[in-house]
């Protein structure tokens, strides 16, 4: 990638968090009359977890806040590994039940939508991207071990997601696709906690 680019493309990142900067500051402001306390607000700017929420929300609790990533993402038609700078940002949403992050990265932007189903004991999570659209992604999972594991059809035939390392400072994460029980990464990231 020639200087050109990669300064274009950060400028282009730089003005996605400045957009986000804005839109979290537009949407911190309360509804006459509701009590969201647990919404994102001056006091809490990533919102908090309701009381009342199941227990296991707190898995995703790591991932809270602003984080700065290093991905590798694999062309799966050159066979080429490429690396870029991205951001990883979490907060609490639905009052405190469920978590909502967002991703940015010189190539494109994703959001998830996380809720603990207490009565399934799983997550489920919906994912979105743009540009690019791709139809959201309906995935579930659970905690192994130290690991948070999403997965798409079965353990031997679709895809994992799973973060590990997790930690106050950051957490690591890989995409892989499952064939025939064999587990194939095409995206890796690890984050840092921002500030």
């Amino acid at each position: 990638m020639s200087r050109m680019n990669q300064i274009m493309l950060q400028t282009i990142g730089l003005a996605l968090l400045a957009f986000f900067l804005a839109a979290q500051g537009i949407a911190q402001q309360p509804l006459k009359g509701w009590k969201g306390d647990y919404e994102p607000n001056a006091s809490y700017p990533f919102g908090r977890m309701n009381p009342s929420a199941p227990p296991e929300t707190k898995q995703f609790a790591f991932m809270i806040g602003a984080f700065d990533c290093t991905d590798e993402i694999l062309n799966r038609k050159t066979g080429k590994w490429t690396k870029m700078p991205a951001i990883w940002n979490a907060r609490y949403f639905l009052n405190g039940y469920g978590i909502q992050d967002q991703y940015w990265s010189p190539a494109f932007s994703t959001s998830n939508i996380r809720i603990f189903d207490a009565k399934d004991k799983k997550w489920k999570v919906t994912f979105f991207r743009m540009p690019g659209y791709s139809p959201s992604t309906a995935v579930s999972g659970e905690m192994e071990g130290k690991k948070l594991v999403m997965r798409t059809g079965t353990k031997t035939n679709g895809g994992s997601y799973t973060f590990y390392n997790i930690s106050d400072k950051g957490f690591d994460w890989v995409g892989e696709s499952i064939k025939d029980g064999k587990a194939s990464k095409y995206w890796t990231s690890t984050c840092k906690r921002s500030g």
